[in-house]
């Protein structure tokens, strides 16, 4: 298992940036404004947010057992086989992959994954969600 890192940052926002570039590198655009429609043969995915919950192993501990889900949404317009593949591709995240932050990982585990269809309006589109949970032991400075 790798060292704990040291960070001035919450580990939450060096997963949320993994995941991006992971996106990113597997052909999806991320997005921050929300979804366009102009993008009828890509795959758009976009994080709104992440939830973390915390436990200290012991009472004098300078660490804390972190629980970190991240829900990755995705869109497009026509094509369902890449936003399912995207899907399966994030799913395959694992303590092997290639820029994962170095921390000490206990677990990382798809914990939901959903697809719909969107078919009120005239042009339509399949949207998926993910979310990934990472279990890890983060340290606190004081």
């Amino acid at each position: 298992m790798n060292a704990i890192q040291n960070t001035t940052n919450l580990p939450a926002i060096e997963f949320k940036r993994f995941i991006q570039k992971f996106l990113k590198e597997i052909g999806v655009e991320v997005v921050e404004e929300g979804f366009s429609t102009s993008s009828k043969k890509k795959v758009q995915a976009m994080i709104l947010g992440f939830e973390e919950e915390y436990s200290r192993p012991n009472l004098n501990s300078p660490h804390l057992t972190a629980t970190l889900n991240i829900t990755v949404n995705l869109s497009s317009e026509s094509e369902e086989s890449k936003v399912s593949q995207a899907i399966l591709k994030l799913m395959s995240i694992n303590g092997r992959t290639k820029g994962l932050p170095t921390y000490k990982l206990f677990s990382i585990t798809p914990s939901n994954s959903s697809i719909a269809y969107v078919t009120e309006s005239s042009i339509g589109e399949v949207n998926g969600s993910i979310t990934l949970q990472f279990s890890y032991l983060m340290s606190i400075k004081e």
